[in-house]
């Protein structure tokens, strides 16, 4: 069955990259971010043998939140998300924690950049010098006493994001699988809609009468025997303005997300189409459709969900390998426990 607001779907895309913020700070974004008060030289967490300190901290924070602010306004840190669990959450809690884990992923890939050979080079180095520099003359001077940082702080910072990555890279370019056109799918066509319900201001649904619904199915096949006569000029744009259909779209979606919103019948339906061709008069609880095809297999859709399926395969191999690395470093690590939250929180997200 159908679900109505599936008309206005919305595929979340997460990235395989390998360190959330190494490709800002790679930016040379500068701060400019003066409430912190923090007490220079502090400890913020304690990772293996390695003293993480609050300007080190401060370096990955600062870079995250002048990056979200630049792209998504000055309020983000304030809004709400659902996490991994289903719990509500603010962006600012679920940013410290992942800001502390990418700093935990970095320290651990650099510490493996000898097995897999892994050097700086010349380039390398001049563009930590470069980013570091740009970093530096954003700073202010109270940033600077009140949290420590010196540039050659922010050098080696930038530099372990450059190591990381290129460890990551040379571990998932390792891992080649083949993704095929069935597996990644995307299919395009448009939904005709005749809609048999109406959302009334204060959100709710009410579904039209059995007569206005006959009147909707008549309109239907009127429209689907313009769309299918030799003699008409009809097209899908005139039949969507003669007929007032503002709920009609081009839609691309996979098998799955096809059948989670129109049902298992109608899926069917639709693969059993050829490109070009329409479908007959089908009905769901929600109105009346007829189905244009144009790609069972849109090849520009398909060859990139291709690639976000082979980037999650190689991050889902990745993580096989670095949960044990993890584990070997520091089995016990735990942000709530081994973090130093007064600390880490005299850095303002606001």
């Amino acid at each position: 069955m159908m679900h109505i607001f599936s008309f206005n779907k919305k595929r979340i895309k997460k990235s395989g990259a390998a360190i959330l913020v190494s490709l800002m700070l790679l930016t040379g974004t500068g701060c400019g971010h003066s409430s912190t008060v923090g007490n220079a030289g502090s400890t913020v967490f304690k990772f293996g043998s390695q003293n993480i300190s609050f300007g080190e901290v401060y370096i990955y924070a600062e870079t995250v939140i002048e990056g979200y602010k630049s792209t998504y306004g000055e309020n983000v840190f304030a809004m709400e998300i659902i996490d991994e669990d289903g719990a509500s959450k603010s962006l600012e809690e679920v940013a410290r924690k992942d800001i502390i884990e990418d700093i935990v992923r970095v320290k651990i890939l650099n510490e493996k950049a000898a097995d897999y050979e892994v050097v700086l080079s010349n380039e390398d180095k001049e563009k930590a010098v470069t980013e570091a520099e740009d970093f530096w003359q954003g700073m202010t001077d109270k940033q600077i006493a009140d949290t420590g940082i010196t540039q050659d702080m922010i050098q080696k910072v930038i530099a372990e994001n450059i190591i990381a990555d290129k460890v990551y890279q040379q571990i998932i370019d390792t891992y080649d699988v083949e993704i095929s056109d069935e597996k990644a799918r995307e299919t395009t066509f448009y939904d005709i809609y005749f809609s048999c319900y109406k959302e009334n201001s204060d959100g709710s649904v009410e579904k039209y009468t059995e007569d206005a619904r006959k009147q909707q199915y008549d309109s239907a096949v009127e429209a689907y025997g313009m769309l299918n006569s030799a003699d008409s000029k009809s097209t899908i744009e005139s039949i969507v303005t003669e007929y007032g259909l503002n709920k009609s779209s081009y839609y691309t979606m996979t098998p799955d997300e096809i059948e989670k919103s129109y049902g298992t019948e109608v899926s069917e339906m639709l693969y059993d189409l050829e490109d070009g061709t329409y479908s007959l008069v089908t009905e769901t609880e929600y109105g009346y459709h007829i189905f244009y095809m144009k790609s069972l297999t849109d090849r520009e859709a398909t060859d990139k969900r291709k690639e976000e399926l082979l980037a999650a395969a190689r991050e889902e191999y990745f993580q096989d390998k670095y949960k044990g690395w993890l584990k070997d470093t520091d089995r016990s690590f735990d942000y709530d426990k081994d973090v130093n939250l007064a600390e880490y929180g005299k850095i303002s997200f606001n």
